[in-house]
Parts: C-alpha cells; sequence; structure tokens
C-alpha cells in the first residue's frame, strides 16, 4: 500500500545529494576500470566493442553533469522558489535529462550482453544464441518507457504539474523498472547456462572449469545488483510518495550497467576467441582477472 509522505526539504534533497555522492564514486571507479581496459586489452577487441564502450561513457557522464546541476539549480540558482514552494519549484532541463542517460547507458549495456551472448554462443554452435531476442526486445521496452518519462518531464514545467500526471507516470515507470530486472534475468540466465554447459567444449581454455564457474557467479552477482536497483526504485518511488528516495537506486543503475561491461571485458576471453591453441600466458590471465574482478 502506497504510503503517502509530506513533502520536506529533507525527503526532496537528502536522497538527492545522497544519489549525487553515490554515483559519483561509481562513476569514478567506472571511468578507471575503463582506462584499464584500454591500457592492456583493447586492442584484443574489435572495433565495434570499444566504440560501444566508448559511446556508454557519454551518458554515464552526463548523467553525473545533470545530477550535479539539479542539486546546484535548486539549492542555489532557485532557492528562493524552493523555499516559498517546494513542490511548485522550476523542473530544470537537468531532471529528464539525468534519467535519460541512465536509461541510455542501461540500453547500450544491455546492447553490449546481447552481443556478447550471440558471440560466445555461435562460435559453439548453440541455439542460447536466441536468448539475443528477448534481450532486445526487453531492453528496447525500457528505453521506450523510459523515454516516455522523460517526455513527461520536460513537458512539464514544475513538480506539482508532474505529479498531475500519475496516471500515465506511475504505470511507465513501473514498466521501465520491470523491463530492466527482467532482461538482467535474461541475460544471466543465457550467460550461465554458456558457461556452465559449454566449458568443456574446444571453444574455451583447456583447464578452465574453475574460471567459467568464477564468470557464470560473477553474472549472477552482476545481475543482481542491477536488478535490485531497478526494483529498490519503483517500490520506493510507489510506496513512498513524496520522497524522492527511489532516485538512489535509479541512478545508481547505469554506473552499476557500466562497471559490470568493463568488468566482464577485463574477466572474459570468450569474447576474443580464446583457443586451446593461443599462449598459456593469457591462459592463466582469466582466471587472475576474474580474481580482480571479484575484488572491486
Amino acid at each position: 500500500m502506497s504510503v503517502k509522505l509530506v513533502h520536506t526539504h529533507e525527503r526532496i534533497f537528502g536522497p538527492q545529494l545522497i544519489a549525487t555522492a553515490i554515483t559519483s564514486f561509481m562513476y569514478g571507479l567506472a571511468v578507471l576500470l575503463t582506462g584499464y581496459y584500454f591500457k592492456t586489452k583493447s586492442s584484443k577487441d574489435p572495433l565495434y566493442i570499444q566504440l560501444l564502450l566508448g559511446a556508454m561513457l557519454v551518458p554515464a557522464t552526463l548523467q553525473i553533469v545533470f545530477t550535479t546541476h539539479q542539486s546546484y539549480f535548486d539549492l542555489i540558482i532557485n532557492i528562493e522558489s524552493v523555499q516559498r514552494d517546494l513542490r511548485g519549484r522550476e523542473l530544470t532541463f537537468s531532471v529528464p535529462g539525468k534519467f535519460i542517460c541512465v536509461y541510455v547507458t542501461t540500453f547500450l549495456a544491455q546492447c553490449f550482453f546481447a552481443v556478447h551472448i550471440w558471440t560466445i554462443a555461435s562460435r559453439v554452435s548453440s541455439r542460447l544464441r536466441f536468448f539475443v531476442i528477448p534481450v532486445v526486445l526487453t531492453a528496447l521496452l525500457q528505453l521506450v518507457a523510459g523515454s516516455i518519462q522523460a517526455h513527461l518531464q520536460v513537458t512539464s514545467p514544475t513538480f506539482r504539474i508532474l505529479g498531475s500526471t500519475g496516471p500515465i507516470l506511475v504505470p511507465v515507470t513501473a514498466i521501465q523498472a520491470s523491463a530492466t530486472a527482467g532482461c538482467d534475468l535474461i541475460i544471466t540466465t543465457a550467460l550461465c547456462l554458456i558457461y556452465l554447459k559449454y566449458s568443456g567444449s574446444a571453444f574455451f581454455e583447456s583447464g578452465m572449469p574453475i574460471a567459467i564457474t568464477k564468470l557464470a557467479v560473477f553474472a549472477i552477482h552482476r545481475a543482481a545488483a542491477t536488478s535490485i536497483c531497478a526494483i529498490l526504485s519503483i517500490l520506493l518511488y510507489y510506496l513512498q510518495s513524496g520522497s524522492n528516495r527511489f532516485v538512489i537506486p535509479c541512478l545508481m543503475t547505469g554506473q552499476l550497467y557500466l562497471i559490470s561491461v568493463v568488468s566482464v571485458l577485463l574477466s572474459d576471453e570468450s569474447l576474443r576467441g580464446t583457443s586451446k591453441n593461443q599462449d598459456k600466458s593469457e591462459t592463466g590471465s582469466i582466471t587472475k582477472e576474474c580474481s580482480l574482478v571479484a575484488s572491486v
């Protein structure tokens, strides 16, 4: 049952500032991992993978810019209006901007995992590659729902007017979060089946079962983190109306996806077509980097 909370500065701006701090930290970690990837691994990957990762950095960076700008606008530039009428304060462009950046980052990451599933499943001639169909469909669904949400925010000059769009905004937000969680579940199921079922095939290195198991466990942990954030955001949005607490897990989702993509690129050699004939030094590196990612 939804709990209608009274709008207060603490419930609105407290979570907003917490979300800014957490996502900024996560963005810094993502940038460090990305820099390490481009320094050590990028030369082994196709150009489109590098471009896709670079494309993800753009909305992830803009998300931090928009989130910081909204806090500065509300608490510095527009402080008199905020003190006079909290719900009637102006809805600046950075509000829809930060949310659409999260949804675009999420969509690009889901596209990466669709490519990842197709690549490694095709190399072992598995029908599991057709998991990409529901992955792409749910990714598109979350992006479309997120775009509708952003459109409602763009066309609402104040937060009070945005609140009047609740009959549309609430179900659209629920669809976006549910599609994100569902896509995570499909991606994780596909990766675990591929890693575990075909770990003994000629495609993978000999003596790799421990590393393959670690990759499967990492896939589950990755999905758990992003899915929990997606589900928490809609639960907090619906159950605690009048509070901005939902923005904390919502804004974390995009940065978590970026970190998960870079972590997979650092830990999973299967995308590069590793075979038994390659140098054994690279065979051992996957286990080491699985440990590196797990420690992060």
